[in-house]
């Protein structure tokens, strides 16, 4: 499996802006897209980890979801080949607490 490196600062500023934007009682999707099979985020420590970790954090208290969607694609343009929610995923693997 390729290891992507991805400097999480815009990351972390979308999802933050997103969480800060919503009143109460609404809720906002954050929809992760690849053009491939990914089977979801494997949460690795790094420096930003806390950060990153807080900020997510926040914005799923103020009802951002976070879902994945794997497209592929075809001669005639893509079609999803599957999409699941990413908050449990996060919370089994510690980088959230329910």
């Amino acid at each position: 499996m390729t290891r992507i490196s991805v400097t999480p600062h815009r990351l972390v500023k979308h999802i933050g802006e997103l969480g800060r934007s919503i009143e109460a009682h609404e809720r906002a999707i954050l929809l992760v897209c690849f053009l491939y099979d990914n089977p979801g985020f494997q949460v690795r420590q790094s420096s930003h980890h806390s950060e990153v970790k807080a900020e997510v954090a926040k914005a799923v208290k103020r009802g951002v979801e976070i879902w994945q969607v794997n497209f592929e694609p075809d001669p005639i343009g893509v079609r999803v080949s599957r999409h699941f929610e990413l908050i449990p995923q996060f919370l089994a693997q510690g980088v959230l607490r329910p």
